[in-house]
């Protein structure tokens, strides 16, 4: 059985891998268009599963078999009070007005729970940029020799800096496909 350790770590491994798929563009090598957007979404429900996950071990409360920081790292927490309260901020209180709604209570009704706010489209982009920041933050002040996949940090882009692409999920029905377009195929507008 894996220690708590090893769970954090696989966990901060997977949020930061899909982070850089994301941040850097798949490649377009799949000639099945239906497919290839079967794996942005994929992609993009990857990467927000994986915001939950992470920021649930952070935060304080849960269930009684939840990893937390707390239990495993508690000299840590009592000296990065300030970063978990910012993360809760991030993930509780920003209300996400694009979306009508705070990441944490979009992320249960839209993606980790079927529920009937659900719809065969949603894009993911804001409540990326609201979470990644706090836990860009987080992550740099741990242990990389604690956690080895910190390692994945260097590929990361500068949170302030960089243009989010568009991430929206869809299961496709009839003919209608979402198309993922990134920031550099998107047509500029033309000003007359």
């Amino acid at each position: 059985m894996d220690t708590e350790f090893d769970v954090i770590n696989y966990e901060i491994g997977m949020f930061l891998s899909a982070l850089i798929f994301y941040q850097k563009r798949m490649e377009k090598d799949c000639s099945d268009s239906v497919m290839e957007n079967y794996i942005k979404n994929a992609l993009a429900e990857s990467l927000v599963l994986h915001i939950r996950v992470l920021t649930e071990i952070f935060m304080p409360g849960g269930r009684e078999d939840d990893i937390k920081a707390v239990n495993v790292m508690k000299k840590w927490c009592d000296e990065h009070k300030l970063l978990i309260k910012n993360l809760h901020h991030a993930y509780e209180k920003v209300y996400v007005s694009e979306l009508k709604g705070t990441s944490k209570t979009l992320i249960d009704k839209l993606l980790a729970h079927g529920t009937n706010k659900r719809g065969d489209m949603f894009d993911w982009s804001p409540v990326i940029r609201t979470m990644e920041p706090p836990l860009i933050e987080i992550l740099r002040t741990l242990s990389k020799e604690e956690f080895p996949a910190l390692n994945l940090l260097s590929h990361i882009e500068d949170c302030e800096t960089k243009e989010t692409p568009v991430f929206s999920t869809h299961t496709p029905s009839s003919a209608v496909i979402n198309r993922w377009v990134h920031p550099d195929d998107r047509e500029t507008p033309t000003h007359k």
